[in-house]
Parts: C-alpha cells; structure tokens; sequence
C-alpha cells in the first residue's frame, strides 16, 4: 500500500466562490507584487556626494513610507575636525575651522550658514622675514588679509551650533601654495563673484604699492630718509551699517615695527575714543596707508559676507532705513567702489601682476551700472551658502530584471497560496457554521431519501434452513446507520455503509 495519500474535494456549493476567487487573486496579486517590488527590487549601495540634499529628496513621496522605508536614501553626517581647512558652495575663499563650543570636530549636514559675523579683519604687513624668496621677487612688501568670522549652522533638531573660523588672502602666497589662501575660482551659479574677486585684488594692490611707496629708502642724500620699517598690521573690527563712512569699522588697532632699531610705532582708533579711523587719513598719518588698507578691509568684508551667503538679512537702522554693509549687492556702490580700478592696477607695483588675473575676461575697470548689471551673463546675484563638504549615502540600486522577476514571483506565490488556503478556511467555516447538514457527498440517499426511522428486521435461525418466527421493531440513530449488518448465523453483512441514507441538497445562499 502506498505511503501517500490524497483528499477528494468537490466544488463549493457558492455561485460566487469563482468570480470572487479570480478577482481576489488578481487584485492580490498585483498588490503582492507592487509590495514585493519595493521590498525585493532593490539593493543599497554606498555612494559619495557633495549634495546630500538631492539624494536625500524623496523620490517616493507617492508611496507609503512603510514601504521605502528600508531603500530610502540615507547620507551620514559630513565630520569636519577643528583645524581643517573647507570653503562654501560659493568656492571663493577657503577657511579654517578654529573654534567649536564642546566638540573637537563638526558634524555637519549642509545647513545652511546664518546670521555670520566678522569679528575681526586683520591687514597684516611683512618685508622679507618669513616670505619665500619667489614672493620676495614680486614684491617687496607682502600683505595677507585675514578674518575672524563666527556663524551658526542649524543641525537635524533645529538647534544651532556655534562656530568660529578664520579666512585669508594673498594673492602671492596663493600662486605658492594653492588652497591655503586666495579666491578660488568663480562659481558658474554665482558669476557676481567675478566682481568680488576684482575688487579684492584691486585693493590689495593698492595697499601693497602703498606701503612700498611709504618705506622706499631715497637715494638723495638731500632728501630726509623715512623710517625704517619691518613688519606691522592693522586691526579693524565692529563693523557699522554704512560702508561708505570712513570710519565704517568703530573699533580698531595698529603697529608698525622697525626691528633693526628696535622701534615701534602704535595707536588705537574708534568712535568712542580720542581718534578715530578718518582722522588717521585726515592727518596723513605715517606710514599714510590708512586710505587703501580701509578699503581692502571693506573689500574683504563684502566678499565674506556673499561668500557666505549673508546677502539676505536685511538689517535696518533705528528709523527703518535700509544699511549699507556691502560693496557687492547693488549696482550703484559696486560702480562708486570700482571708479579708480584703472588706475590702481596701472601704479601696481608688483611684478607680473597679469598673471594674478586668474580668467581672461577679468578686467580692471569700472563697473558700468547701465550695461554690466543688466548683463544676463553676470548678474549681481548671490544665493545662501552651505559648507561644501563630501558626504557618503546609502543609495538604492534596482536589480537585474532577472532577479527582479524570480524575487518577486516567489514572494507571490507565498503569499498567494497564504491568501488561498485562508479563503478556503474562512468559506468552510461559514459553510458548517451555516448549514451543518450540507457537508455530504453526491447521490448519497438516493435509494432512501425519505427514511428518517429504519426499520430492522431481526431473525433468530432455528436451524438449518429454518425461517423467522417473530419479527422486532426498533428505532435506529444516525450514528449507527455506518455499521455493517450481521446475518444470524453469525457472517458480515455487505457492509454497505449506511451513510448513503443522508440527504444530499445544494445550498443557495
């Protein structure tokens, strides 16, 4: 005998059984296999970004997180130790991160940088102690340009981190050692900034010619030599809210050294104190480079702050009046700062100065208000800035079609075939639960349809060949109509079942 079996079935006796079966089965399938798709279909990969922003976007913002929410696009925080150099999206000039409150380093998810402050521009002023011998070729003097800044970023919970960091520029040293200080290159999304590199490199020119001017030794014996200088710097800070006033920056210091005679010469200015800044150009005040190196100080104010990306805080005065902190954020005082560009580039005195002009359609000219700021190819437009960092995310990738089809296919015949044995629970449940005594086969009773009570005929043998004497009428359950009869000399019956004697009678529901 066979070790396996097998189960008869027969059709339910439900006219709706089939439509609902066919249409459930396809419904379910097209919703087990959008499901699986997005459970199966796709694989994580590691990638690396400079704009976490875009990945991140939700791509599926139509489906159910609950479906994408293991292949939703994930970037990592960009780590930024203190110490490190970065620069912005604006890719103009690089910083130093030099301060974090309670951290060693930044975690950082290109927010956006707000409410900057420059707490300090330092102008400092060097002959040839500590320069390489190539700048010493291109100018005696070398000036750097560094500054102070501090900003918040916001991270994931809204809250702000303050940080410090420090820029500078030299042109020169930038030639030397790319990276470390200079303007970069201008960024294609904001060709305003070819403008702020002019400017920057006009004025630091300027302060440079001047402070060569101011120390140069006359040959003439007739002539009364002027001092002798070393080193020295200027220190301007609080700016104002009005970069035209000579005075803009309130607080401030300088000192200049003549380190052979062992001689220095210091002063201190603001508005609160017995001299202030333009008073310093007013008296011609030796060495007389206060005019130039004021505007190379608001030169490298206005640029950090595009830079940045500070351009839109609005800040008023008292009675509502709109301030001028800027050089670069309206056509009228970018044409008034740049009148004198022609000029200050031909006095340069630095060698090769055409060779700092870092792109061939920079020139040293004035800013034409009617024609250059209606320029679609150079607006003076500036977008909010973000650390440029590099960050790595886990993205999806989609699956080979092959193995998309066999992982989906699989996962819907599991769970189809759950699908179906639970229909078929659920209808047999309702199906004995509503009519018990529906549960029989085909053609059962059909010879005793109408018997509810047997009758059973017992004899009792008298002998060979004999014959019944009396008869015995008795009732007999339903349970005991599957017994097999025995004749009275003791042999089976023909053990037919009695189930037979059922009623069998489709159900309409």
């Amino acid at each position: 005998m066979s070790s396996f079996c097998y189960s008869i079935t027969r059709p339910y006796p439900y006219k709706w059984f089939t439509p609902v079966a066919v249409v459930g089965g396809i419904v379910l399938a097209a919703l087990f296999s959008f499901i699986n798709f997005y459970s199966n279909a796709y694989n994580m990969i590691t990638i690396t970004t400079n704009n976490p922003d875009i990945v991140e976007a939700n791509r599926w913002s139509h489906i159910p997180g609950s479906l994408t929410s293991r292949i939703h696009p994930k970037c990592e925080d960009a780590i930024i130790p203190v110490g490190s150099t970065f620069n912005t999206n604006q890719t103009a000039l690089s910083y130093q991160l030099v301060s974090l409150r309670n951290h060693p380093a930044l975690s950082y998810h290109n927010r956006r940088l707000a409410f900057c402050e420059v707490t300090q521009i330092l102008i400092d002023f060097q002959t040839s102690d500590d320069r390489q011998a190539a700048l010493i070729d291109r100018s005696s003097w070398g000036v750097t340009v560094s500054a102070d800044i501090t900003c918040n970023a916001p991270n994931e919970e809204h809250e702000f981190s303050n940080i410090g960091f420090r820029t500078h520029y030299d042109p020169l040293s930038w030639a030397a050692e790319p990276g470390v200080s200079g303007f970069i290159r201008v960024n294609a999304s904001s060709p305003g900034f070819l403008w702020a590199n002019t400017l920057l490199l006009a004025f630091w020119t300027e302060t440079v010619t001047t402070i060569v001017d101011q120390t140069i030794q006359p040959n003439s014996s007739e002539i009364v030599p002027q001092f002798n200088l070393s080193s020295g710097y200027i220190s301007f800070s609080r700016p104002g809210i009005n970069i035209n006033n000579e005075s803009f920056f309130h607080l401030g210091k300088y000192a200049f050294f003549n380190l052979p005679e062992s001689k220095a010469y210091k002063g201190n200015f603001g508005v609160q104190g017995d001299t202030l800044y333009e008073d310093l150009i007013t008296n011609n005040t030796w060495p007389n480079v206060w005019s130039p190196a004021n505007r190379l100080a608001k030169a490298m104010y206005s640029v950090i702050q595009v830079d940045l990306g500070q351009t839109d805080t609005v800040i008023t005065t008292f009675d509502g009046t709109p301030t001028d902190t800027s050089i670069l954020t309206t056509a009228d005082r970018l044409h008034h700062w740049t009148e004198n560009l022609t000029q200050i580039w031909d006095r340069s005195s630095v060698a090769d100065k055409d060779n700092l002009l870092p792109y061939g359609w920079m020139q040293m000219r004035q800013f034409d208000k009617d024609t250059d700021a209606t320029d679609p190819r150079w607006p003076l437009q500036f977008t909010p800035s973000v650390i440029s960092a590099t960050y790595t995310c886990q993205v999806p990738r989609l699956k080979s079609h092959g193995n998309i089809f066999i992982s989906i296919l699989v996962a819907d015949l599991v769970l189809l075939r759950a699908a179906w044995t639970l229909y078929n629970y659920l209808v047999d449940y309702f199906l004995k639960t509503r009519h018990a005594d529906a549960n029989v086969c085909e053609k059962c009773l059909v010879r005793g349809q109408d018997d509810e009570v047997v009758t059973v005929v017992g004899s009792r043998d008298v002998g060979m060949g004999g014959k019944e004497e009396g008869t015995e009428v008795k009732d007999v359950e339903l349970d005991d109509l599957g017994k097999p009869r025995r004749r009275s000399n003791g042999r089976e019956g023909d053990g037919q079942s009695m189930q037979g004697l059922l009623t069998h009678r489709i159900v309409g529901i």
